[in-house]
């Protein structure tokens, strides 16, 4: 059953919840504060994030290149992490020929907000204001709580008659989706989470690319970690944007931000810091949920915020489609537990990167490594023995499920670890040997079945 979805707020968690609801049939209405900025930083996405795009606005990753919105990502190059060597983690599937857009979309992209946002926006104008089939509209309000007050020109409010009226918003929407990032945190609503991540970032422009320049740069240093959004093909010529990450506990914000700056083809530096935590829960009541940086925000890492966002952006929609009779308190309970799962297993896979550690042996390395060794070692796959072996069955039965971690199937799972330890695929699969038949994995492991049966 379609329903009328109000989004609180216009930045890109909030801009791909919208296109998911819209996928799913649902009217929505973007309510913004127009003195609120765009966060303006660079972001990178996951190959669901393009497929979602396509299906809903029609527009390739390759369109939006052309456009010199977005620039391609193939995956993320490796620098001083684990043993030290370089390596690539490559993602999404091989660019197909243009007759199969929609697999042709499944690839990874960089992109700056504020460009991209306004994009986005743009083509949801286009395509959905007014529709009569499916609705999507932008309306400035200042949101009070629960409710609203239109701060627009006057002449069409849409939202009741007096546009110097407070009016509670569930009088005009079914439910209420509130992407609007960061806020203060009220006592027992969010949790810390197990590991001491970055919580700080001197953010910066660098005027030229890396020679891989199609792949995301996160290298390690001896306060975290740096990652680097290339985009080869802007009209100003080559830049990265670039992130030097630090936990501000640890490390002095200002010489670090002075050692950026003394950097040559540096502009634009600034300094971000937040909180990493995560939301108690998903669904906040039978009308109200939380997404994007409010829901949580924890490591930019494997940049999996956005498909996470849009992942609980469906487990919303599934929840509000079943109409208000099935909004029940159980109902919610069972789609928050299962968001909770996903962040647990979210923690679990930035564990498996940060305890490998990296070339520094300084306060930040040896803090992530104790805490993620001690968050991995719960996991069936936490013990290296047990990984190793969860893949072979992988092999074997043509799954991704044993091995895997989070939003990493086995094939990511394989990448990184032979890329953090400096060994080949070979030498991991040497000793392993295919199973002759499903009781051969029975004898020895207490009965329990890969295949399921």
């Amino acid at each position: 059953m379609a329903q009328q979805v109000a989004i609180l707020g216009r930045g890109t968690s909030a801009l791909l919840t919208g296109l998911v609801c819209l996928r799913n049939g649902h009217d929505i209405e973007f309510l913004y504060d127009p003195d609120t900025p765009i966060l303006d930083v660079g972001e990178s996405a996951a190959p669901d994030i393009g497929s979602i795009i396509y299906a809903v606005l029609g527009k390739s990753v390759q369109e939006m290149a052309t456009d010199g919105i977005v620039s391609i990502k193939a995956g993320a190059k490796f620098v001083n992490w684990g043993k030290g060597k370089t390596f690539h983690h490559s993602i999404g599937a091989q660019i197909r020929p243009q007759e199969d857009s929609q697999i042709c979309n499944q690839i990874g992209f960089h992109f700056e907000t504020k460009k991209f946002n306004e994009y986005i926006i743009d083509l949801l104008k286009k395509k959905y204001w007014g529709g009569r089939r499916i609705h999507c509209g932008f309306t400035e309000y200042k949101v009070h709580d629960k409710s609203i007050t239109y701060t627009g020109d006057g002449k069409s409010v849409g939202i009741g008659d007096d546009p110097t009226h407070k009016y509670n918003f569930y009088d005009f929407f079914d439910f209420v989706i509130d992407c609007r990032g960061w806020h203060d945190t009220k006592e027992g609503e969010y949790l810390k989470p197990n590991l001491r991540l970055p919580n700080s970032a001197v953010l910066y422009r660098e005027n030229s690319v890396d020679h891989d320049f199609d792949y995301t740069l996160q290298t390690a240093t001896e306060d975290a970690w740096e990652f680097g959004l290339p985009f080869p093909k802007s009209k100003s010529g080559p830049y990265t944007k670039k992130g030097y990450l630090f936990n501000k506990d640890i490390s002095d914000v200002d010489s670090i931000k002075a050692k950026i700056e003394s950097k040559d083809n540096v502009t634009d530096v600034r300094v971000k810091e937040w909180t990493p935590k995560i939301s108690q829960k998903l669904i906040q009541d039978k009308f109200m949920a939380y997404n994007g940086n409010r829901l949580f925000f924890l490591d930019p890492l494997g940049a999996l915020s956005l498909q996470y966002y849009t992942h609980f952006a469906q487990y919303i929609c599934d929840f509000i489609t079943s109409g208000h009779h099935k909004r029940t308190v159980q109902n919610a309970a069972n789609v928050n537990n299962q968001y909770f799962n996903d962040m647990m297993e979210y923690q679990d896979l930035l564990s498996f990167h940060y305890q490998h550690g990296s070339s520094y042996n300084t306060p930040f390395w040896e803090n992530i490594i104790k805490d993620s060794r001690k968050q991995i070692t719960t996991l069936p796959n936490g013990h290296i023995d047990n990984f190793l072996h969860n893949l072979h069955i992988d092999l074997e039965t043509k799954s991704t499920s044993w091995s895997t971690i989070g939003a990493f199937e086995s094939s990511d799972m394989l990448q990184i670890y032979c890329g953090m330890n400096d060994i080949t695929r070979d030498e991991v699969l040497k000793d392993y040997v295919p199973l002759r038949n499903k009781y051969d994995y029975l004898e020895g492991t207490g009965g329990n079945d890969p295949y399921g049966d």
